[in-house]
């Protein structure tokens, strides 16, 4: 038998982990290894080096490589498809050990945990189109590709995890001969995949003040477990440990960290495997920008109200955020405006604030911005809403329209014109939609209109002119049948003001110039009773309490309410001092009390009775006039005519909650039940406010005719109608 090289023996005695006896070879190997090895071991490594990078051999090694032993070389070790089972590895090897190797063979493991063969089965490799059992020779300088490959965990289970196309982070092993020992001698060599690259993602991101992001390093090869070592700074040339994680072992190569900087700040991450020595890696810096929190987009409009068939144009501006901006127009016919509404319109823009082309739109309806930054998790802030009305005027061809009743039974408008001081008839207009489709001819001065639900006919007060200053008188009330007056019925002089009896069907006739109430049965549509009130003073209103079914008469400024039960005066009770003057109340069904406004310019009451009872006086603004019932929040809200404002109680506390300033001369109030709104005509400023009953504020005000007067909503189409009393037109704003 000849006897090995020194090559050989440095190589057998360093690697072997086998059958070898020879002492004396060991010891001469030994004494060589501490003469030259060391020279021997530097110039192995370079050569394998240079070989690897391509100097000697362009292109045969390209991709993830290998940590060999030196003379040992392989490449692309990446994982492959097995139909029967675990994935196979295939990789690239080549052997520039100077020797020939016999009867060679390989092996993998899923990790290092001992420095010798596993104890694993090889006698099964393939080798590409080879198919025995072994490669029978390997001479220096060859290569080899060695497919399906299985590997194994530590504990002799073949090993799952490696997906199909990874990179295998693990150790390959090779076995073989050499020339001049015995076959059963075997040579073995440990391979550790290569830590050969890493990356840092997202790249150069941008977040919000407030915000998070997740940072993820990966790498390639390398022996498991790992360590990733997380630095930061506020630059690329200072920075510190901010954490470690340790035993890393996930099969994607990758560690994650959550970090949510205040200020622009950079990170990187250092990969460090369990070979021998440590493999170490360092991913590029990476700058995390902060741009300061995305604010709430204003939002605004070029007209705060539009006649049927105008266009607006919508702007926004906001602070913040990480540019470019989408901004997105949205519509709603709801209060809730929402990215869910119906999307008007997109913008983009690297700047902060935003024109959006005209719209035209076709009914009033709710409008709101949101605006998306591009932040690496896009931050998204929206405007408060924006309530556009769209309106229509409405000619009614005759002065002073004062007030409109809406007929369920037709969904007609009839609009009440009082015309003028001379004049001893007047009409009554009827709208549909937004269009005049009749004039009925009425008394003088008609000044209340009132629906009878029992016989779908309306009666109209024709109150002439003695409350307006005229001289025509009149004392009669025209029933109205669809669009024909089908009765006059007289009563006491100068009506002024109805109420309906729900409990017995009588309509109830408060007459301005007599101190009367007259009760008439539309069953016979004529005059049952004259009731004279307990004051001299001017009748006023007549309000229906459904709780007791009574009639509640007060006078004009006269501090007395008279209780009408049925067709007879049952009582009487005071609701101030002298100066007190009665107005128009409003019941609430909750705790089943009447809110009575009492009032002048110098003083301010709201009576809150139960019965003939003052359960409590509440002070309001100054010359209280009107009170509406919110049958969402169950609040009461007043018009305080002389102080420009509505006072808002809250029954629960009869308290004053909120004051909320509408336009000059408030004077009526309209309810509408498809969005909770609150329409208040400013007979002064000739403006209408639209107060947000859930915010307790006016959320628009529509400009109108000269001096609106009382305000209708109609149900069947949402629009809410304004009379004109100064300019002889409607106002529309349609819902």
């Amino acid at each position: 038998m000849s006897h090995p090289t020194n090559a050989k023996l440095f190589r057998k005695k360093f690697y072997q982990k086998g059958n070898s006896d020879n002492s004396k070879k060991a010891q001469s190997a030994m004494e060589y290894l501490m003469t030259y090895g060391w020279a021997i071991l530097i110039i192995a490594v370079i050569l394998a080096a240079l070989d690897f990078l391509g100097v000697f051999n362009t292109g045969t090694f390209i991709g993830p490589s290998c940590l060999a032993t030196p003379g040992y070389l392989c490449s692309n070790p990446v994982m492959t498809a097995n139909a029967n089972g675990p994935n196979l590895l295939l990789f690239n090897f080549k052997q520039d050990s100077g020797e020939t190797l016999y009867n060679v063979s390989f092996a993998c493991a899923a990790s290092s945990t001992s420095q010798g063969y596993p104890n694993v089965n090889v006698s099964s490799t393939n080798y590409g189109a080879q198919t025995s059992s072994n490669l029978t020779v390997l001479t220096s300088g060859s290569s080899v590709t060695v497919s399906g490959l299985e590997c194994y965990s530590s504990n002799g289970n073949l090993f799952k995890d490696n997906p199909i196309g990874a990179v295998f982070s693990g150790t390959l092993w090779i076995r073989y001969n050499l020339q001049g020992y015995p076959p059963s001698e075997y040579q073995y060599a440990k391979i550790a995949t290569q830590l050969t690259f890493s990356s840092l993602s997202p790249s150069s991101p941008s977040i919000d003040t407030g915000q998070s992001i997740t940072l993820t390093v990966s790498w390639l090869g390398g022996v498991s477990p790992f360590t990733v070592n997380w630095l930061s700074g506020a630059s690329a040339g200072s920075m510190s440990l901010l954490s470690s994680h340790t035993g890393i072992v996930s099969s994607s190569l990758s560690d994650s960290l959550s970090v949510a900087p205040t200020s622009n700040t950079y990170y990187s991450a250092n990969v460090i495997d369990s070979s021998t020595p440590p493999n170490v890696v360092s991913s590029p810096v990476d700058l995390v920008t902060v741009n300061p929190a995305l604010s709430a987009p204003s939002i605004s409009a070029s007209s705060t109200a539009l006649a049927s068939g105008q266009s607006v144009t919508f702007s926004s501006s906001w602070t913040g955020g990480t540019a470019p901006y989408t901004a997105k127009l949205y519509s709603s016919s709801t209060s809730f405006c929402t990215s869910s509404s119906s999307l008007v319109q997109t913008e983009t823009t690297s700047a902060n604030s935003i024109s959006f082309p005209a719209v035209t739109p076709a009914s009033t309806a709710y409008y709101c911005i949101y605006v998306t930054d591009s932040a690496y998790s896009p931050s998204i802030t929206n405007s408060i809403v924006f309530l556009l009305p769209v309106v229509s005027t409405v000619s009614v061809g005759i002065t002073n329209p004062w007030s409109a009743i809406y007929n369920p039974s037709n969904n007609f408008m009839y609009v009440l014109n009082r015309g003028t001081a001379t004049l001893s008839t007047d009409t009554v207009s009827v709208i549909s939609g937004n269009t005049v489709i009749n004039s009925i001819t009425v008394g003088p001065d008609p000044s209340a209109g009132l629906y009878d639900p029992n016989n779908e006919d309306l009666y109209i007060a024709n109150a002439g002119t003695i409350p307006m200053g005229g001289n025509i008188n009149s004392d009669t009330i025209s029933v109205i049948s669809g669009n024909t007056v089908v009765n006059t019925i007289t009563v006491g002089s100068a009506p002024i003001n109805l109420a309906y009896d729900s409990a017995n069907g009588y309509i109830y006739v408060s007459n301005y110039g007599t101190d009367t109430v007259s009760v008439i049965n539309p069953a016979s549509q004529s005059v049952v009773a004259t009731i004279t009130l307990s004051s001299t003073a001017s009748s006023y209103i007549v309000t229906y309490n459904p709780n007791n079914t009574d009639i509640y008469a007060s006078a004009n400024c006269n501090p007395t309410v008279d209780v009408i039960s049925g067709i007879t005066l049952s009582t009487s009770f005071s609701v101030g001092g002298n100066i007190n003057c009665p107005q128009y109340p409003a019941y609430d069904p909750t705790n089943k009390y009447i809110y009575l406004p009492t009032g002048t310019s110098s003083s301010s009451n709201v009576s809150v009775i139960s019965g003939s009872t003052i359960v409590t006086t509440l002070k309001v603004g100054l010359n209280p006039h009107a009170a509406l019932y919110d049958p969402l929040n169950g609040y009461i809200y007043i018009i305080d005519y002389s102080s420009n404002t509505v006072s808002v109680i809250d029954p629960s506390t009869e308290s004053i909650i909120s004051t909320i300033p509408v336009g000059n001369g408030p004077g009526w109030l309209a309810y509408d039940s498809s969005n909770g709104y609150i329409y208040v005509s400013n007979y002064n400023s000739d403006t209408v406010s639209i107060i947000n009953s859930y915010s307790n504020s006016v959320i628009s005000t529509v400009n109108v005719g000269s001096e609106p007067m009382v305000i209708t909503y109609n149900p069947s189409n949402k629009n809410i109608y304004v009379a004109n009393y100064g300019s002889s037109n409607i106002t529309i704003i349609f819902g």
